[in-house]
């Protein structure tokens, strides 16, 4: 695994070209924490989703996921660009949970922003919930991304998404991608 990363955060006018970095025993450095809101806080568990994506399995898994909340508790979707973007989301308490349910990305997509969401106690994994391997022989991520800051709001994410991608069909020989 690479224990280092970096997320560019380039396309936002109020601070560009700012780079997050860190990993775990390390640290992260570069975050603002005047712009450090609490998502968790709010009535809305806030869905990061790409913006260019769109997938058949989203309405169903959003169902899934509405229905595993509190009934006070409702699901604001907030699109956006690339999987680092929507890791920095979470690091700064602005989304609350990042679902990409179908390849696309690729591992230098992921292991900067998981090696800082590690560092702040948060996950990344596949949709199976089992985390990324960075050996250097698969560079696709197949089967998925499940992403939060928050441990349980993972688990919560992971548990309503599991039948909606059941069926998900995995081709590849990457030990990280669960069997079925």
């Amino acid at each position: 695994r690479d224990e280092d990363g970096k997320a560019h955060r380039d396309d936002l006018a109020a601070t560009p070209g700012r780079v997050v970095y860190g990993g775990p025993g390390v640290g992260v450095h570069g975050l603002e924490e005047e712009s450090r809101s609490s998502a968790s806080t709010s009535p809305q568990l806030i869905v990061g989703l790409n913006r260019g994506v769109r997938d058949e399995r989203i309405e169903p898994a959003m169902e899934k996921l509405k229905s595993s909340l509190p009934s006070d508790q409702s699901i604001r979707i907030s699109r956006g660009s690339a999987s680092g973007w929507h890791c920095l989301q979470l690091m700064e308490q602005k989304h609350d949970v990042y679902l990409h349910l179908r390849a696309g990305t690729k591992k230098w997509d992921t292991a900067p922003g998981e090696a800082i969401l590690d560092a702040m106690g948060g996950r990344l994994t596949n949709v199976a919930g089992e985390r990324y391997q960075y050996d250097g022989n698969h560079h696709k991520n197949i089967s998925g991304v499940v992403a939060s800051l928050c441990n349980e709001t993972h688990a919560t994410a992971l548990s309503a998404i599991e039948g909606v991608v059941a069926q998900y069909v995995r081709d590849t020989d990457d030990p990280s991608v669960r069997k079925v």
